[in-house]
């Protein structure tokens, strides 16, 4: 948002000044997206594990057994899902400091911009 007001000054009648005053209203947004990808990772992982494990009840009233075996595959599977997961907040976490980048440089330009109009 940008509000301009022209002020024009006849000093010495020979001369006619013009100045632009510019204000600008910057909004923040960084930390709400930072916010939004958290919580959707939070969402995702919860969502794994109840469909890949979580709240396994029994419904008979019965006797039972349970034979564990050792299982190398299943190890490495989720070391896989842990570098996945790593992997997704990585990516998360670049994103959000890109975002962040972004509106500096943005800030900056409109700085020197400003400095510019004010040079002229």
């Amino acid at each position: 948002m940008s509000n301009q007001t022209d002020h024009t000054r006849d000093t010495n009648h020979e001369r006619d000044h013009t100045y632009i005053e510019r204000t600008e209203e910057r909004r923040g947004g960084g930390a709400g997206i930072a916010l939004l990808v958290g919580g959707l990772i939070v969402a995702v992982g919860v969502l794994f594990w109840a469909i890949y494990g979580g709240f396994e009840t029994s419904t008979t009233g019965g006797d039972v057994d349970v034979n564990v075996e050792s299982s190398e595959g299943a190890v490495d599977d989720a070391a896989g899902a842990v570098d996945d997961a790593a992997g997704a907040v990585e990516d998360a976490a670049e994103t959000t400091a890109g975002a962040a980048e972004e509106t500096a440089d943005d800030a900056a330009g409109a700085a020197d911009e400003a400095a510019d109009d004010a040079a002229n």
